[in-house]
């Protein structure tokens, strides 16, 4: 009898501590949105970039940017040796292009985009890559008109001028 009451408080101990608290579970809760596809994202960044990324923070990240703007930011900050944070602050306090923080950091773009359409294809995301690269493009076209929708001085980036010469950034297949 106390072999299998013993094992009953185990058992129930064992069901607590693997859990979720409740208030993991209040609305808006990162920890009530993890999606199976935020544990494959966080998987392939942390493979790809020899980084822990938990999957609720995948999923926290995801109230504000897609899962292709959530790859990039992690290969700007693998790239650049640059914090995740400051880079998403680049985004949104400042109000940057993808562009811009590239250039800023002093990376280039067309360097990492390759690498992000990989773990968006391994993560099973390949459409979010491809939403990925037209964003890219509509930040620049918007970059590059001035005022009244002249074109400016400046028509012409790395990624914008391999687009046109026809090379489209795909992942590699492996």
């Amino acid at each position: 009898m106390k072999k299998v009451l013993l094992q009953f408080i185990f058992l129930v101990l064992l069901m607590v501590m693997c859990t979720s608290p409740v208030f993991a579970f209040e609305l808006g809760s990162p920890l009530q949105d993890v999606k199976v596809q935020d544990c494959k994202l966080a998987w392939q960044i942390s493979q790809t970039y020899q980084m822990s990324i938990p999957a609720n923070q995948i999923a926290y990240l995801r109230f504000s940017l897609s899962y292709g703007d959530v790859a990039l930011l992690y290969g700007l900050a693998d790239s650049s040796g640059s914090d995740p944070a400051d880079i998403y602050a680049l985004r949104f306090t400042d109000k940057l292009t993808w562009q811009a923080i590239a250039t800023k950091l002093g990376v280039n773009l067309t360097d990492i985009l390759p690498q992000t359409g990989d773990i968006l294809h391994n993560a099973k995301l390949d459409t979010q890559y491809t939403t990925l690269q037209t964003e890219i493009l509509s930040e620049q076209d918007k970059t590059t008109t001035g005022p009244a929708n002249e074109p400016s001085k400046k028509t012409s980036t790395p990624v914008n001028d391999k687009v046109k010469q026809g090379h489209v950034f795909t992942p590699n297949q492996t």
